[in-house]
């Protein structure tokens, strides 16, 4: 599902203008971002959560050379998905 397919959805579902729906999706795109920007949790009940992980500095290696190579320490957005997002994506 792309953006466009997204807004148009959230638009039909909420019987609200496209141009309505096309904010409310960019805010909460937005909203999300910024929450995970500053390191906190995004808990979505019933759909799941978002958090970011730190991975610390490790030596890794170059796989066409094989040289050693010091990989920086980096965070990264994971989710965990809810039970119910889990059962409905399984029927």
């Amino acid at each position: 599902m792309t953006k466009k397919e997204l807004i148009n959805t959230v638009a039909e579902k909420a019987n609200l203008p496209k141009y309505v729906a096309a904010d409310a999706v960019s805010a909460t795109t937005d909203a999300l971002t910024e929450a995970l920007a500053r390191g906190e949790k995004v808990l979505l009940p019933g759909f799941g959560v978002f958090e970011t992980k730190t991975y610390p500095a490790h030596e890794g290696f170059n796989p066409k050379s094989k040289e050693p190579v010091l990989v920086q320490e980096s965070r990264r957005v994971i989710f965990r998905n809810a039970r119910a997002l889990k059962n409905a994506v399984a029927k």
